[in-house]
């Protein structure tokens, strides 16, 4: 029993040293001159130019930024950014329970991958340090094994103006839908790209309004416009003297269109310039 008991206190010793150890490496790396240097290095690097080197001054602070649909944004920071030492300890030494990244439920999060190495300018650190800091920024996990207690959580809600792709869809879907207008024609009558009327119309139809694909335009435009128009097309180039190129935006259809219609009003022109000709040696619209 005596051996047991001497056992036992030769742990216990053990156990107080070893914390006596840890306290003294987390005084020495908590020094308040280091960590003032770090935040006035983070001072001097936010009134700066660097892009770079912002980043990675702040992602000894900041752990993630979560973004939700409705527009919520969580700022997850950690207490420590400026203590790069003590972190370190602390993550060994944690009791308790590790924190994860807030996260929206149902909203999809990527997996964190390992960010390409930053160009950081000459940041007042010598070449060690600085390597040191940009493999630390560069890794996803840095921030892991720390309990929740040493992050703070920043919720802000973005209020901005809706972008005018999801403010007009339901506009544009009904715009296709009712005219059977082409996304040529459509972005004309908008006066915006086809990416943005692109974008609207992948709103409305979230909303239950399909104007998307080619069908919407072709199910109410006339079976063969080229052909039924090919007497007005050519008039009209002949008479304004206007580009093929020109007649499409007048017209409101594809170059290509147009020199249908022409092809058709020269074949038809053909045809009626020989009425006796049997059919089988007129030339189609391709050869005109």
């Amino acid at each position: 029993e005596f051996t047991a008991a001497q056992n036992r206190i030769g742990a216990i010793d053990a156990e107080i040293a070893a914390e006596a150890a840890l306290s003294g490496q987390i005084e020495a790396a908590v020094d308040a001159e280091d960590v003032l240097d770090c935040l006035t290095c983070l001072e001097e690097v936010l009134a700066g130019t660097n892009p770079s080197a912002t980043n990675l001054m702040l992602a000894h602070h900041i752990d993630a930024i979560i973004c939700g649909p409705d527009g919520k944004v969580v700022i997850r920071t950690c207490k420590l950014g400026a203590l790069a030492n003590a972190r370190e300890l602390l993550q060994k030494h944690s009791d308790k329970e590790e924190s994860p990244p807030p996260c929206a439920e149902g909203v999809y999060a990527a997996s964190p991958r390992k960010r390409a190495r930053l160009d950081v300018g000459d940041l007042s650190f010598d070449d060690d340090a600085l390597d040191e800091a940009v493999e630390f920024v560069t890794d996803p996990q840095r921030f892991a094994g720390l309990g929740s207690e040493w992050f703070t959580e920043d919720v802000l809600h973005y209020q901005g103006k809706l972008s005018w792709a999801k403010t007009h869809s339901e506009e544009v879907a009904q715009f296709r839908l009712t005219t059977g207008a082409t996304m040529e024609v459509t972005c004309k009558h908008f006066g915006k790209t086809v990416p943005t009327i692109r974008a609207a119309l992948r709103y409305a139809k979230a909303e239950g309004i399909d104007a998307l694909g080619l069908e919407v335009s072709q199910a109410t435009r006339k079976p063969n416009w080229a052909m039924e128009n090919a007497q007005k097309v050519a008039a009209y180039i002949e008479e304004t003297g206007q580009s093929v190129y020109e007649a499409a935006d007048h017209f409101g259809f594809s170059d290509t269109t147009v020199r249908e219609a022409l092809r058709n009003a020269a074949a038809a022109k053909q045809a009626d310039a020989a009425p006796d000709q049997p059919k089988d040696d007129q030339h189609g619209p391709e050869a005109a």
